[in-house]
């Protein structure tokens, strides 16, 4: 199976998910759910 490919670096990658992590547990939240393919494209970095 290739690697999808990310346009962004592993680092920029971690800082997006330590960002996120953090401003869900400064809400309280358990959880999130991203609908927009823009968001989903930040979040992850893959094209859909």
């Amino acid at each position: 199976m290739p690697k999808p490919y990310v346009h962004f670096s592993l680092e920029e990658f971690a800082d997006r998910q330590a960002r996120v992590r953090a401003e869900l547990a400064a809400r309280g939240l358990d959880g999130l759910l991203v609908s927009r393919i823009e968001d989903q494209y930040w979040l992850c970095g893959l094209d859909t």
